[in-house]
């Protein structure tokens, strides 16, 4: 025989060998993959993120839930908002804030509000896959003006 050693099986250098192997087996700790999530916000995408019932439903949105803040109304400031977000892959709105201001502080709070406020929508896609984008949304406050051309009796 060579320097080789050689275990035979029902030995008593087998059963320690493979007694051994178990004990170091059992002490290792085998990590589960880590899925790495794509984190890149896309700006160009092949199917953009949308809003539950499409840009008309967005805008009624908009307009339904909107709390023009009193301050402004009685001050009669109005102006546009753009604020700009993040559409994740499940549909959820981050990173809500404001690209353009209408220079009025108040205005802008409610227009990031509103953001927050949305629902879920349907993500962008790339080859089918859902990904993180970049999406704006103009808010713009109007304050109607009473119609004084309606003649009272």
């Amino acid at each position: 025989m060579s320097g080789c050693m050689y275990f035979m099986p029902g030995t008593m250098q087998a059963q320690a060998a493979e007694t051994a192997t178990k004990d170091i087996a059992d002490e290792v700790l085998i990590d589960p993959p880590v899925v790495q999530q794509d984190t890149t916000v896309y700006i160009n995408v092949e199917e953009m993120p949308s809003f539950p019932g499409g840009d008309a439903a967005l805008f009624r949105f908009i307009t339904d839930n909107v709390k023009y803040p009193s301050i402004c109304l009685n001050n009669h400031i109005q102006g546009n908002v753009v604020c700009r977000f993040i559409v994740e892959t499940d549909g959820s709105i981050t990173d809500v804030e404001v690209v353009r201001s209408s220079g009025d502080e108040q205005l802008d709070k409610e227009a990031v509000r509103l953001m927050r406020f949305m629902p879920k929508w349907s993500p962008a896609k790339i080859s089918g896959k859902p990904v993180r984008a970049v999406y704006y949304v103009p808010v713009h406050y109007k304050i109607k003006e009473p119609d004084t051309n309606i003649i009272t009796r």
